[in-house]
């Protein structure tokens, strides 16, 4: 380990006192932002539990669905995927304003799917995946999604079936989704 290394982690995980925010609102520290990389260092390390604590950490501060979403993958690949399923229940329940409505939940609960299929957690995905296209109302990139989940986590029987009414409407899919 180099001594910078060691230097960015010690500060990292260093308990100290933090100051208090120049303004009203609870203003994340200068060190937030250290500890998010420091995070993703140990991740890629394969450290992933000590890199656990420092994304709960984040995604309790920020409350934004990218932190949350981060440390409900990182749960997934640490083994606990019924941490992350409360997690992503969580998150495919809300809809923010951005969203606009009723869509957001589409968009969320797809989200989910594609975070944990990322994670190598198909079986995790599929029930969000096919939330996602039933609330899209058939939407191809989501019906995709689903396929994808389906074949991943080993049932491609069920698969079929939706990947032929797909292809049904496949001549106004963009490329990319003739790709996939």
């Amino acid at each position: 380990m180099t001594l910078s290394r060691t230097v960015i982690i010690l500060v990292a995980l260093s308990a100290g006192p933090s100051p208090a925010p120049a303004c009203a609102d609870d203003a994340p520290s200068p060190a937030e932002p250290l500890r998010l990389y420091v995070a993703g260092q140990l991740d890629e390390e394969g450290q992933l539990d000590e890199a656990l604590p420092l994304y709960a950490a984040r995604a309790r501060q920020t409350l934004t669905q990218h932190d949350r979403l981060r440390y409900a993958a990182a749960l997934l690949r640490a083994g606990r995927p019924e941490e992350a399923k409360n997690l992503f229940d969580r998150l495919a329940g809300e809809v923010g304003s951005v969203e606009h409505g009723s869509s957001g939940r589409a968009h969320a609960a797809a989200i989910c799917a594609s975070t944990a299929l990322a994670a190598g957690s198909p079986t995790v995905a599929v029930p969000y995946a096919r939330a996602a296209f039933a609330v899209g109302g058939g939407d191809p990139g989501t019906g995709l999604l689903l396929v994808r989940a389906l074949i991943a986590g080993g049932d491609p029987a069920a698969a079929r079936p939706l990947l032929a009414g797909l292809a049904g409407n496949a001549g106004g899919w963009s490329d990319g989704r003739r790709v996939c």
